[in-house]
């Protein structure tokens, strides 16, 4: 409550102010997210095809530096004394062993030095591994992943592994297992391994357009085969800096966060081994553009708070003035000035309308108020001539009571019942304290009113009232039933010469009392009471605007207090059956008196 009363006393300057920079500040907002995502997508796009580049580079490099080393090992593999140890089917000198691992020795000072392990395995179980001091028994490379693996008609690269023998010990490395064919018969007769170390194809991974704090990283199911950081390669992905990240899939790249690091993160798929070249770049080095494009943001931020706060107070005041001359008007016409006109004080068409606008208010205001108190005099007046004419019904009642009394002394009982009856119809009739009544006191004036037709039309006439006493206690709007029975007698009796019937009976549906008023009279054509009814439903739609018709008055005065009453839904609604008769139904709310 204190807040609303807080805010309900800030002036309309700082409103306007406040709305200015809470619009602009939005813009900003809007502005900031939009640039932000649009760089985003940017940074993305081009990641994307930096990770291509950098996969691409990768991979040439890689083919071709295998490529390179098997197209030498054929010439070794080629040799005479080499083809002969495989064929010798386990009978081989020690001497022949030497030579040929001084053969593998003299390959790999001339040709590859980073091989730090070369291994003849026959088919028959035999090895001979590279450099002085070998020991020709299978036992100490019988833990090396390659050992198990049978010879293939192919090639196979396996992924970095650390050396476990005894020439070479602890040394990361990535094995080649070469199949070698017989030169006489090209059968299958053992394999060459070749250890490499990743000193190798370390520069390969060198890539200057990842940055000083990019990483180019080559990952075999999970199992790293070149890492920048030496104690990473060749063991698990979990045991380094991409612990708990969920690398994207092949072909894609994503924006994940590393040792806490925001990074870009892209996989690419090696053609010639199948392994994953895997790409991580700090999304801080990508997104140069969009910092700049946020500090942008932040001096345009500063600047429209400036210019805001300056030029606002400015321009609302040349609107301020206007709305306050208005607003001091106002008040005096709330105060009883109804002289007060409120002045031009502004050139902009809309103040000018605003204040001609308020001026014709004021004036028709002051017209009312005016036509008000005439009315009121005048009601006044009403009330007085009310008062008087009670006056007059006195006479009326004092008169019936005589004619009652001579009638009763001169044994005139059609006369007496005459006179009582009239006056009970004419009280209920003129009887103004309460708008409601009762179905018991409707069908009593009712039962005053036949008797009164009874003295007319004595010998044919009849009536009869089937209305249980269930509901007399039921409330409806007093003259309601008379005025249409008096109707009846009108069009289905008189013109009979007296001869027929007037029936009154009452049921309930759905929660309504509807009370049906039949007689036998000749009745209405189609036509006609399609017509009737039509006026009674525009009444029902119209009934405080229109004004009541004089061709049908009982029905249509009648079936308009209803609807004024208790809503359209309620009235009157008429049925003839030509030649047989007409019915009218009274439909009213079934509401006992004091429910």
């Amino acid at each position: 409550m204190k807040i609303a009363l807080r805010m309900n006393m800030i002036s309309m300057k700082t409103w306007m102010t406040a709305t200015f920079l809470a619009v602009a500040l939005l813009s900003i907002l809007l502005l900031t997210v939009v640039t932000n995502h649009t760089y985003g997508e940017e940074i993305k796009k081009n990641f994307f095809g930096l990770s291509n580049e950098v996969a691409a580079s990768v991979n040439s490099q890689m083919d071709l530096y295998f490529s390179h080393i098997l197209q030498s090992t054929n010439s070794l593999i080629r040799q005479d004394n080499l083809q002969t140890w495989l064929s010798a089917k386990g009978q081989s000198s020690a001497t022949e062993d030497d030579n040929i691992s001084l053969l593998m020795q003299r390959y790999v000072a001339f040709n590859h030095p980073e091989i730090i392990g070369m291994f003849l395995l026959s088919n028959d179980g035999r090895i001979v591994p590279m450099g002085a001091g070998f020991q020709p028994t299978l036992e100490p490379y019988s833990h090396e992943p390659w050992f198990l693996i049978p010879p293939a008609e192919k090639v196979t690269i396996l992924p970095t592994h650390i050396t476990n023998y005894p020439q070479q010990t602890g040394i990361p490395v990535i094995s080649l297992i070469v199949p070698i064919y017989s030169i006489e018969n090209v059968e299958l007769q053992g394999k060459l391994v070749i250890d490499l170390t990743l000193s190798a194809i370390a520069p390969f991974f060198n890539v200057q357009a990842v940055g000083q704090a990019g990483e180019v990283m080559l990952i075999a199911n999970d199992h790293v085969v070149f890492h920048p950081v030496k104690k990473f390669q060749g063991v698990d992905v979990s045991q380094t800096d991409l612990a708990g990240v969920t690398l994207p899939k092949r072909g894609q790249a994503e924006v994940a966060q590393v040792q806490g690091v925001k990074s870009l993160i892209s996989v690419k798929q090696s053609v010639s081994t199948g392994w994953d070249v895997v790409l991580r770049v700090p999304y801080d080095q990508m997104s140069g553009g969009l910092q700049a494009a946020q500090k942008q943001i932040l001096v345009i931020v500063i600047a429209l708070i400036g210019i805001i706060g300056i030029l606002v107070p400015i321009l609302t005041g040349l609107f301020i003035r206007p709305v306050l001359h208005l607003k001091h008007v106002m008040q005096q016409v709330a105060l009883g000035n109804w002289e007060g006109r409120s002045q031009t004080k502004s050139g902009l068409p809309e103040f000018r309308q605003l204040n001609y606008s308020f001026n014709s208010m004021v004036e028709q205001l002051n017209t009312l108020r005016l036509q008000e108190m005439n009315l009121r005099l005048s009601q006044k007046e009403a009330l007085i001539k009310a008062l008087q004419n009670q006056i007059n019904p006195h006479f009326l009642y004092n008169s019936l009571d005589i004619i009652k009394s001579i009638a009763y002394l001169e044994g005139v009982p059609q006369v007496e019942a005459m006179a009582v009856h009239l006056a009970n119809v004419y009280r209920y009739t003129t009887k103004a304290e309460t708008l409601n009544s009762t179905v018991k006191e409707e069908l009593a004036n009712l039962a005053d009113y036949l008797a009164i037709i009874h003295v007319r039309f004595p010998k044919h006439f009849q009536s009869r009232i089937y209305v249980h006493e269930k509901y007399y206690d039921c409330e409806m709007i007093r003259l309601v039933l008379q005025p249409i029975v008096e109707n009846a007698v009108k069009y289905a009796i008189e013109p009979k010469g007296g001869r027929g019937m007037i029936a009154v009976s009452a049921y309930v549906e759905n929660k309504d009392l509807v009370i049906e008023i039949a007689d036998n009279g000749s009745g209405m054509s189609d036509p006609k009471v399609k017509e009737l009814n039509g006026k009674l439903m525009d009444l029902s739609q119209n009934a405080a605007q229109e004004t009541i018709p004089h061709g049908s008055l009982g029905l249509a005065n009648v079936h308009a207090r209803l609807v004024l009453h208790y809503g359209e839904s309620y009235g009157i609604k008429v049925h003839s059956f030509p030649e047989r008769g007409t019915i009218v139904w009274v439909r009213v709310p079934f509401q006992r008196t004091g429910s």
